[in-house]
């Protein structure tokens, strides 16, 4: 809908009772009404001085004095048509008269910046998105496009896990998938995977490669047990060396049983051993402060 060069932007609630509906009709023109008697006051006071001063011409000037004429002539006759739309005393005409009267301050006046349509406050609802929204909302946005840029830079550059397990049952399966010919199987009876070197080689290469996995597990197994000795030594030496915890009776088992707490903690949750030992210092801290209070 429509009105002259303005397209309409506002519509009223059509749930509002008809003293509702009146009372937006009477609220918007009364806006109308000022806003259109400081237009008419600019355009008879508009000085070709501030027109000049942003790079204007005369026509500039006429052309904005025309344009704010216009808006005020618009809206007032709008209100105009609301007023008797009103004096119908029917249901249809109070929602005719608030569709004019909310367009006549929101469409015209406002130029479609804003809809008064509220009979509480804020009254008005912005309908365009202003600078200083899309300067507040821009940082939150360069944000999210740097982070998802960074999440799909990672996963495009992570390499790919070897699969030792998938590489060696690929291995097999090369391995007795080779086949020689006819002539060659019936020759060599007592071999019945086929003649030749082949499965030979394939069967040694898989044999090595069973005992270098089985070495290498076995090697962390080792280091691992290596590890938690060398932990659990280091913490109950903090205790039983280094702190005067080692005076309280049953020292000794106060620091077993924490340091093996502490080392399970390490293995379940993978903590750096250094963080471990910082923690395991600071209870020993809060241990001597409680033994201070209570001597």
């Amino acid at each position: 809908m429509s009105s002259g060069n303005f397209d309409f932007a506002c519509t009223p609630p059509n749930w509002y009772t008809d003293a509702e509906l009146e009372t937006l009709v009477g609220r918007n023109c009364d806006k109308v009404r000022s806003g259109a008697k400081q237009f008419e006051d600019a355009a008879a006071n508009f000085s070709l001085t501030w027109v000049k001063v942003f790079g204007g011409t005369e026509d500039t000037a006429d052309a904005q004095r025309q344009a704010w004429l216009e808006q005020a002539a618009e809206s007032s006759r709008l209100c105009d048509l609301a007023a008797q739309q009103l004096g119908l005393g029917t249901r249809g005409g109070r929602q005719e008269a608030a569709q004019l009267a909310v367009n006549a301050w929101g469409s015209v006046i406002m130029g479609g910046d804003e809809c008064c349509t509220m009979l509480g406050p804020p009254y008005c609802v912005a309908n365009r998105i202003t600078d200083s929204a899309i300067l507040l909302v821009m940082p939150f946005g360069v944000l999210l496009v740097l982070f998802l840029a960074s999440l799909i830079s990672k996963l495009l550059s992570r390499p790919k896990r070897k699969n030792f397990s998938d590489f060696k049952d690929q291995m097999s399966t090369v391995a007795h998938s080779k086949k020689d010919p006819p002539q060659q199987r019936s020759e060599n009876p007592t071999n019945p995977t086929g003649g030749g070197a082949a499965p030979t080689f394939f069967s040694g290469l898989k044999m090595a490669f069973r005992g270098v996995m089985e070495g290498v597990a076995e090697s962390t197994l080792v280091t691992g047990a290596i590890g938690a000795v060398t932990l659990k030594s280091q913490l109950q030496e903090m205790w039983l060396q280094k702190s005067c915890l080692r005076v309280l009776p049953g020292a000794s088992g106060f620091a077993e049983s924490s340091s093996n707490l502490f080392y399970a903690l390490q293995k379940t949750f993978d903590f750096q051993t250094d963080s471990v030992k910082n923690q395991y210092e600071h209870l020993m801290s809060l241990w001597r402060s409680q033994c201070a209070m209570v001597a």
